[in-house]
């Protein structure tokens, strides 16, 4: 069966604030409200509810 979606993906990053500004900056994805201290998340399609 040929994967159809990706529900999510993780990715870890020494440098929050770097890794904040380019994939919300440079590749423009709407950050999400972080869950949990040192965390954060992106949404690559827009956020609903």
């Amino acid at each position: 069966m040929p994967i159809a979606a990706v529900l999510e993906t993780a990715l870890y990053a020494d440098d929050l604030d770097a890794a904040e500004a380019f994939y919300g900056g440079v590749l423009g994805l709407e950050k999400s409200p972080a869950s949990e201290t040192g965390m954060c998340s992106f949404a690559q399609a827009p956020l609903c509810c």
